[in-house]
C-alpha cells in the first residue's frame, strides 16, 4: 500500500434541487448535499490498496455511518463483498460465491443497510449489515432474471435487470416482499439507477441502437421514457448533481446532460478522444467521469468545461467510483484489482496542490514543452498559470508512465519565463515519481507572476509518457 498526502479545498454548494437530492443518495450518498463546506483546507490521503482476493470490482458505494467505503465484485472467480476505512484503508473481505456465481453489479447505502444488486437467475438482492457484515440473499420471482443495478427512495429498494424488456422490483425491507414492474416494448436492458428525491431514473436500451432514460413514479408505479436520440447509444452509467442527470455512453462516447424538469437533452461532450466513458459520480461542484481507458474527466455543470486527466493508477480499467464527502474512490476491472483514494485536483490555481495533467503525451528526445492544465504544449505563454496571491513553493513532483528515452530528461520550475529552485533530473529510461524538494529555500511567488513548467528531453531517441506533475504550495 503506497500513501501520499495531499490536500484540496472544499466548496459550498448551492443546488435547485438541494431539498430532495440531500434527502437521499442517488444510488450512493452524497455527504457533500448535506454540509456547509465553507473551511479554508481539507487535508487528506492518497491511497492505494489491493484487497487480497479481489478481482474485478464492479461497483463502491460509502456507508457515512460506519464511514467505509463498500465494493462488490463480479467475476469468473470467487464473489466478495469488502468494506475499506475511508481514513487507513484497512480492509475486510466476505466470500459470497464460489466461482461464476453471485456476481455483483451495483452497490447502495440506505435504511441501516448495504444494498447490491447480484446478476443472477432469477435475480437476487443481497442485503450486508455494516455492523458485522452478516448477509442476506433475497431471490426475485422466476422470470426477473440479472439484476444490475440498485437504488432507493428511503423507504423501498428498486433494482433494473438486464432483460427484453427490462424489469424494475420494488423491494420491501419491512417485510422482504417484491413488486415487479415489467417495462413496455422496446424499453430493454437496464444498466444503472438513481432517484432524484422525486422519482427513479433509469438507463437503459438496445445496445448500439439508442439510450432510454426512464422515469419511475414510486408513487403511482407508471413510468414515462425518454429517448436521447441516434446521437447518443449504449449507456452504462447515470449521476445526478441536484439539477440534472448525466448518461454515459458508451455506444457513441458521449456524455449527455438532461434536464429533469423539461425532459430534454441540454448539452453533450463528445469524448472520443478518452474512449468508452464508464463510470461517474457528483462530488458537490463537479461530475467525475471514469474511463476504460484510465482516464478522468472532470466536468463543470455550469459551463460544461471539463478537464482530462490521468493518474498514475496500476491498471486501465476502471468499473467503479463513489466519493465520501473529501475524497474520490476508484476500483478496477482486473485481476487482482485495485481501489485507489485521492483528492480531486484543484485545476490551475490556489494554495495547497497545483496539479497538472500530462495527459499521456508523449515527448520526444529532443524537445521541449511547457505545462498547462490540460497537456504539454509547445509554447511557453498559452500555458502559463496566474497565481493570484503570494505563495511559496515547497516540492515539485512528477510522474512517469513509461520512458524509453536513452537520453537525460528533466523538469524545472519556471517564474515569469525563468528557471526557478531546482531541476528534477530523470535518468534514461527511468519511471514513477521523481521529486525536486525546494525546501529549505522555498520558490517565492508574489501576486502577478506567472507560474509555468517546463519539461525537457535532451537530444538521443525514444520517448517519455507525463502522467502528472504536482506543485506543492504554501
Amino acid at each position: 500500500m503506497s500513501i501520499r498526502d495531499v490536500e484540496h479545498e472544499p466548496e459550498s454548494v448551492k443546488l435547485k434541487h438541494l431539498d430532495r437530492a440531500a434527502s437521499f443518495d442517488q444510488r450512493k450518498f452524497v455527504p457533500l448535499l448535506t454540509q456547509s463546506l465553507n473551511d479554508v483546507y481539507h487535508s487528506g490521503r492518497h491511497l492505494e490498496i489491493q484487497p487480497t482476493n479481489i478481482k474485478h470490482i464492479h461497483d463502491l458505494c460509502y456507508d457515512p455511518l460506519t464511514r467505509q467505503v463498500w465494493g462488490i465484485t463480479e467475476s469468473v472467480n470467487n464473489n466478495y463483498f469488502f468494506h475499506i476505512n475511508h481514513e487507513t484503508g484497512a480492509y475486510a473481505t466476505v466470500l459470497i460465491g464460489a466461482p461464476n456465481t453471485n456476481k455483483g453489479m451495483a452497490g447502495c447505502y440506505a435504511l441501516k443497510y448495504i444494498w447490491f444488486a447480484i446478476i443472477e437467475t432469477p435475480a437476487r438482492i443481497l442485503r450486508v449489515d455494516p455492523r458485522d457484515d452478516t448477509f442476506t440473499f433475497f431471490d426475485m420471482p422466476a422470470g426477473t432474471n440479472s439484476g444490475t443495478s440498485i437504488c432507493t427512495d428511503g423507504t423501498y429498494v428498486y433494482m433494473g435487470t438486464d432483460q427484453t424488456p427490462a424489469r424494475i422490483v420494488r423491494f420491501n425491507p419491512a417485510d422482504n416482499t417484491t413488486t415487479i414492474y415489467i417495462m413496455a416494448a422496446g424499453e430493454n436492458q437496464i444498466y444503472w439507477m438513481l432517484f432524484d428525491g422525486t422519482y427513479v431514473w433509469a438507463a437503459g436500451g438496445t445496445p448500439g441502437t439508442n439510450t432510454l432514460l426512464i422515469r419511475f413514479d414510486p408513487a403511482t408505479g407508471l413510468h414515462v421514457t425518454y429517448n436521447l436520440g441516434a446521437a447518443h447509444t449504449s449507456p452504462h452509467h447515470i449521476c445526478f448533481d441536484g439539477n440534472y442527470i448525466w448518461v454515459l455512453n458508451a455506444g457513441t462516447n458521449t456524455v449527455v446532460k438532461f434536464d429533469i424538469d423539461t425532459g430534454t437533452v441540454v448539452d453533450y461532450l463528445d469524448v472520443t478522444q478518452v474512449l468508452n466513458p464508464y463510470v461517474c459520480e457528483f462530488d458537490g461542484k463537479y461530475v467525475w467521469v471514469a474511463t476504460n481507458s484510465r482516464y478522468l474527466l472532470r466536468i463543470s455543470p455550469e459551463d460544461m468545461s471539463y478537464e482530462v486527466m490521468r493518474p498514475p493508477l496500476s491498471d486501465q480499467y476502471i468499473h467503479a467510483i463513489c466519493f465520501d464527502g473529501s475524497h474520490l474512490w476508484v476500483g478496477t476491472w482486473s485481476d487482482p484489482a485495485y481501489v485507489y483514494k485521492f483528492t480531486p485536483w484543484l485545476g490551475s490555481q490556489g494554495k495547497g496542490i497545483l496539479r497538472f495533467d500530462g495527459n499521456q503525451t508523449s515527448l520526444a528526445a529532443g524537445t521541449t514543452r511547457y505545462v498547462g492544465t490540460l497537456g504539454l504544449s509547445a509554447v511557453e505563454n498559452v500555458t502559463q498559470i496566474p497565481i493570484g496571491d503570494n505563495i511559496n513553493v515547497l516540492v515539485l513532483a512528477l510522474y512517469i508512465i513509461t520512458n524509453t528515452l536513452n537520453s537525460i530528461t528533466g523538469i524545472s520550475m519556471r517564474r515569469n519565463g525563468v528557471d526557478e529552485g531546482n531541476y528534477i533530473v530523470i535518468p534514461a529510461g527511468g519511471t514513477g515519481y521523481r521529486f525536486a524538494v525546494q525546501e529549505p529555500r522555498a520558490t517565492k511567488f508574489r501576486q502577478g507572476d506567472l507560474l509555468s513548467i517546463r519539461v525537457w528531453a535532451d537530444p538521443g531517441a525514444g520517448t517519455i509518457e507525463i502522467g502528472q506533475i504536482t506543485v506543492i504550495t504554501q
